[in-house]
């Protein structure tokens, strides 16, 4: 992800202030904030501008001694949201009968992994039938929880003769 830095320096007779902002409006408003406190002492007899823009270019073109440089760049940095781990799931009704449900998930602990793994089999095996659902946490077994996200290369849960 990239985020664009803003900066601003305001050089003066006493030094220069710096300003940063990721958020161009934010930086206009510190240089703003600065040329109306400044305004009267460095150029009292001028009318001070409603107009932002005007007042920024009109107080650094009457003011001798202090400057304005602005600038921007943009820095690269990693998303600081951590990854959620992944989970495989295997579920079948509580009652043996029918397929074995398996999926993969991501959740942040093991707990939470058991919780979603029923509800998304109930969620799929009542295509979407909320009002009268055929599958409930109560009659859906967990079976197993790995975790990562497994690659099942053979499965075969009915014998043959």
């Amino acid at each position: 992800m990239n985020i664009t830095i803003h900066t601003a320096r305001i050089q003066h007779p006493h030094g220069h202030n710096d300003y940063r902002e990721t958020n161009y409006l934010n930086l206009r408003a510190q240089i703003v904030e600065y040329v109306r406190e400044n305004w009267e002492v460095e150029i009292p007899d001028e009318e001070m501008p409603e107009d932002e823009t005007q007042l920024i270019e009109t107080y650094f073109e009457l003011v001798d001694d202090e400057f304005l440089e602005e600038d921007e760049f943009s820095i690269s940095v990693e998303s600081t949201t951590p990854e959620l781990p992944t989970f495989t799931f295997w579920c079948q009704q509580a009652d043996g009968e029918g397929t074995i449900y398996i999926g993969s998930l991501e959740a942040p602990d093991i707990e939470a992994a058991k919780t979603a793994a029923v509800l998304e089999v109930c969620e799929e095996w009542n295509c979407g039938d909320e009002e009268n659902p055929t599958y409930t946490p109560a009659n859906i077994h967990l079976l197993g929880i790995a975790a990562g996200d497994v690659e099942i290369l053979h499965w075969q849960d009915i014998c043959e003769s």
